[in-house]
């Protein structure tokens, strides 16, 4: 094309790990201090003072250990009932698990009245911080049985009964307690549980599954699941100890609202799951390449109440909804897909009140179309959230804004290999 070939063959380039041995140099730290005009030397002494780059363990610093120990067994069967092949497993499974966690603590020693202040106390804390260390375990026996039935060719059913334990987050088992308000009234705190345990979960699945044509099915599954012990986020009131210097509280007892990660009682989950997929393959070519598939989940649950009336949800519990428009033929593949889910409660407990967060109801349009040049070389390009749809959340009033995001449309070109 008449473009000259003498481009540049050679370029500078550094080792990044040679780069980052000199930052954390002497002569790089004194070479800071040249360029902001402070004494040579002034950067490395704060350094070899203050732990050098090494991680710094904070009085809020804390860790957990897990450990779990298990088996299972599993027995595969198969066979004819009035004709019908059945086919399934049934097992258990057995887990040990040992939980321990280690931090530190800043003792509130007492709270002392404010001279002219009404509206708040003085935290004394103890100066240096105390190690706390807790260790928990448990064990699980958790059975599961899945069964199959071929009523036709065209038609199968299944069944499926199972225990299963969903561990809470590490995050939540922090040993600390951070005092938030010290407002007269209304003292508040917030911390981790160490005293945390799984919630076990038993379920009931039933499934029936026509297949009407090759690549089309229609699906209904309802299901059924009873959780016990469900960690959420609640507020409770806790005393803690103060020496009560100023004779506020009796007893020495300083009540505080503290929201805590909990095992907060038994919920009942139920739903039916129904989705399709259908080839329009009697379309003329090229477009019996193209198909729809779609799927849609109705769940709901009771709603306990705690002995001081609160009352429970599943965080993260709602409806939701997929329709996809595809095309598949040859090396080409394209997909409109819209996703869509109801209000759901978020968290049950915020940091401020004790009150919940409701995630409203959001819907999403994302693009997407590859080619498969060869085997092993694809192209693809993709658009996220095309129409710049925006997440908000609410408090427990419909007119009570908390917040919204907006993430922007997000759109890729590129190429995937396999080898």
């Amino acid at each position: 094309n008449g473009t000259a070939g003498n481009f540049p063959r050679q370029w500078l380039q550094f080792n990044a790990e040679d780069y980052f041995t000199f930052l954390e140099s002497t002569a790089a730290a004194n070479a800071q201090d040249a360029a902001v005009g402070r004494p040579i030397g002034s950067l490395a002494g704060f350094l070899a003072a203050n732990n050098g780059y090494a991680a710094i363990v904070y009085p809020d610093s804390f860790t957990v250990k897990e450990r779990v120990i298990g088996g299972y067994a599993q027995v595969d069967f198969g066979s004819e009932i009035a004709g019908l092949p059945i086919s399934g497993n049934l097992g258990v499974r057995y887990t040990h698990t040992r939980v321990r966690s280690r931090g530190s603590q800043q003792q509130l020693l007492d709270l002392r009245v404010v001279p002219g202040d009404t509206t708040s106390y003085t935290g004394v804390f103890a100066p240096t911080a105390v190690p706390v260390e807790q260790t928990t375990t448990y064990n699980n026996f958790l059975p599961s049985l899945n069964v199959k039935v071929d009523f036709t060719d065209s038609f199968i059913g299944r069944f499926a009964a199972s225990q299963t334990v969903t561990r809470p987050d590490l995050s939540l088992l922090a040993p600390r307690v951070s005092y938030t308000n010290l407002r007269p009234g209304n003292l508040q705190a917030a911390g981790g549980n160490p005293d945390l345990t799984p919630y076990k979960s038993t379920n009931f699945d039933l499934t029936g599954e026509w297949y009407y044509q090759p690549g089309g099915y229609f699906t209904v599954s309802g299901f059924y699941k009873r959780v016990d012990d469900f960690v959420g986020s609640s507020v409770a009131v806790e005393n803690f100890p103060v020496a009560n210097a100023d004779n506020i509280f009796p007893g020495g007892q300083a009540p505080f609202n503290v929201q805590r990660p909990r095992n907060l009682g038994t919920i009942d989950v139920y739903g039916v799951e129904v989705g399709f997929q259908h080839n329009l393959t009697w379309l003329p070519a090229p477009f019996d390449g193209l198909g729809v598939t779609a799927n849609a989940t109705f769940v709901g649950s009771s709603s306990p109440t705690t002995a001081t009336g609160t009352t429970l949800a599943l965080e993260g519990l709602g409806n939701s909804q997929n329709a996809v428009l595809f095309y598949e033929k040859g090396p080409v593949q394209a997909r409109i897909a819209y996703n869509h889910r109801d209000e759901f409660v978020q968290t049950l407990a915020n940091g401020t009140g004790g009150r919940p967060i409701f995630f409203e109801d959001y819907g999403q349009l994302d693009l997407s179309a590859s080619f498969a040049v060869t085997s092993y070389a694809t192209l693809f390009v993709e658009g996220i959230n095309v129409t710049n749809a925006k997440t908000r959340t609410r408090g427990e009033f419909a007119n009570q804004f908390l917040s919204i995001v907006d993430t922007g449309a997000r759109y890729a070109v590129g190429a995937r290999f396999n080898f």
